[in-house]
């Protein structure tokens, strides 16, 4: 394991930032999922949903390995820990209008703690969180550059009550408000380029906090925690660039400041996170994936999580669009005039 420096973070986030901005000339169509909707990065939501009639499913894996020295938030064992965390959330996400998005996630954990030199090891799975969110549009539908969207979230955390380190279950609904800003750069064709976000809201929640268990396990978080922690302020920003084939190269930089703990800004969980993304031309199947690196103090943790996700979308319902184009002889290749054009099982009226 390796401790995080914060030059060392700002000098990746420079690094990062130059080589987005290099490749902002491309062009491709922008999508991808966020861990809880249509569209956004990883932790970072877009302020856009998707088109009326969307549905997308999404699955976001998370693995992360932390070695605690002996007592260090684990009196119960007095011995070095090595804590390995893995989590995967499932999501569902339907836009039924151009300005709401409605959706539904729930959060499976896995801990496996090893006592070393100790004989010692145990592991535990969880449901850590079920949560419903809306979304909503607040500029017009018509604006494609500047966008503003509001998000409420309603979650429970009612799960294993066995977790070794901190804890998956706290009675009671922890209720979410976030905004979300994000510029699209769009070119002559319409296609989107280069993107902005920025994330701001609050997190208030009916568990009950512990400070010794949040001095534990307090660097990049889990999905969506593995610790009590109390309410939070939480915040972010990402670039996302697309380049051609259906690659897009974005990072993200996200946090949460525990507003009932006492410690440092710098010592809650805050992190940097570059990441690849692939999708179809009709986004129907997109892969993301991406390392979160820790740019709390050193004495948060863990250091680094990788984290990655599939998703799949289709359209409900109809979609309008155009198609343009010429239709050839197949043996000489010159247009071919007054074909008559159909749309099958449309009862639209043929076009010539």
């Amino acid at each position: 394991m390796f401790s995080m420096k914060r030059s060392l973070g700002r000098a990746l986030t420079l690094s990062v930032g130059a080589l987005l901005l290099a490749l902002s000339g491309t062009a491709a169509f922008a999508g991808g999922t966020s861990l809880d909707g249509t569209r956004g990065l990883l932790r970072v939501h877009s302020a856009d949903p998707h088109e009326a009639g969307y549905i997308v499913g999404t699955v976001h894996g998370l693995y992360a390995r932390q070695q605690y020295p002996p007592g260090y938030g684990l009196p119960a064992h007095p011995e070095a820990e090595t804590v390995k965390f893995a989590g995967s959330m499932l999501s569902f996400a339907y836009t039924p209008s151009p300005f709401v998005e409605l959706s539904l996630r729930g959060a499976l954990e896995a801990q496996l703690v090893n006592s070393e030199p100790a004989d010692y090891s145990t592991k535990e799975f969880g449901i850590s969180d079920i949560g419903l969110t809306v979304k909503t549009l607040l500029t017009p539908a018509s604006r494609r550059d500047f966008m503003l969207g509001a998000e409420l979230g309603l979650a429970t955390t009612t799960g294993n009550q066995n977790a070794p380190v901190g804890t998956w279950d706290a009675d009671g609904i922890d209720l979410s408000g976030r905004l979300a800003l994000t510029y699209q750069h769009l070119g002559a064709d319409e296609r989107s380029g280069l993107r902005l976000h920025l994330n701001s809201g609050y997190l208030n929640r009916t568990g009950e906090f512990s400070e010794a268990a949040w001095l534990a396990t307090a660097g990049a978080g889990t999905v969506p925690r593995s610790v009590p922690h109390g309410d939070q302020f939480l915040y972010g920003a990402a670039i996302e660039v697309p380049t051609p084939q259906g690659w897009t190269i974005f990072t993200e930089w996200s946090g949460e400041y525990d507003v009932n703990a006492s410690a440092d800004f710098m010592d809650n969980p805050m992190r940097i996170t570059p990441g690849l993304r692939w999708s179809t031309p009709s986004n129907s199947f997109v892969w993301t994936s991406g390392v979160e690196i820790a740019l709390a103090n050193e004495g948060a943790m863990p250091s680094w999580q990788v984290v990655g996700g599939l998703s799949f979308g289709a359209y409900m319902t109809p979609v309008n669009g155009f198609l343009n184009g010429l239709v050839r002889d197949a043996e000489t290749g010159l247009p071919v005039p007054n074909v008559t054009v159909t749309v099958r099982n449309s009862t639209d009226a043929p076009a010539q």
